[in-house]
């Protein structure tokens, strides 16, 4: 069974202990609830179908993949993990409320729409604020959700940089731009269970203007 917390799920963005969620998931086959969908599908048009018939098998297409990821047997009142086939990165959580509901070859199209206001990006820059040039620093919890200790944890951020810097300590900042950057946030290990802290600061320049649109994203990878 493909169950929460075993794979690439068993690190995620919390804040004040709600979990970040990047995308909106619209639309899905009866029966289903797409209840997260990982911020590394990106936007678009992501595809769930079921393969089976008096047992069902749901399966997960990322918007772009050419295939399929792994079939997973389901069961009504569970939650499973449903990766694409070609990045198991790219994963959905699918909540089942009535498999005997979700149709014999079942097919949708899944709308993933960025979704802003979810807590990486603080609160609002006030007309007042953006005139004088605002810093703010606040923070975002990484959560070890699985029953094991996961290692070698490194963040970095996704993209354009967009005035965000990170920190481990809330002194030193930092803006690794990829994995294998020099300045990347790394933490050895981090229990079942337990979480680590990262600092982010966020500036917006004088005089700048509103873009309700400005993305900014944080990525982490790990070693089970």
């Amino acid at each position: 069974m493909a169950l929460p917390a075993r794979r690439s799920d068993a690190l995620r963005w919390m804040k004040s202990g709600v979990e970040i969620q990047s995308l909106l998931a619209i639309s899905a086959i009866e029966g289903v609830v797409v209840a997260f969908v990982a911020g590394s599908n990106g936007p678009g048009l992501g595809s769930l179908r079921n393969l089976g018939t008096n047992l069902k098998r749901l399966q997960w297409r990322a918007p772009g993949s050419q295939v399929y990821g792994p079939g997973v047997m389901v069961e009504s009142g569970n939650t499973y993990v449903l990766e694409d086939g070609e990045d198991p990165n790219k994963y959905a959580r699918a909540r089942v409320v009535d498999a005997n509901r979700i149709p014999n070859g079942a097919e949708a199209s899944i709308h993933l729409a960025v979704r802003y206001e979810n807590g990486l990006s603080d609160a609002d820059v006030t007309a007042a604020e953006a005139s004088a040039g605002d810093v703010r620093e606040y923070t975002i919890d990484l959560e070890n959700v699985s029953a094991r200790t996961v290692r070698d944890v490194t963040v970095w951020i996704v993209g354009p940089l967009n005035g965000l810097k990170i920190s481990d300590d809330g002194a030193t900042w930092v803006e690794p731009d990829s994995e294998v950057h020099a300045d990347a946030l790394s933490f050895s290990s981090i229990a079942a269970g337990a979480s680590v802290t990262v600092h982010c600061q966020r500036t917006t320049a004088m005089g700048a203007g509103s873009d309700p649109a400005i993305e900014r994203a944080l990525r982490a990878s790990f070693s089970a």
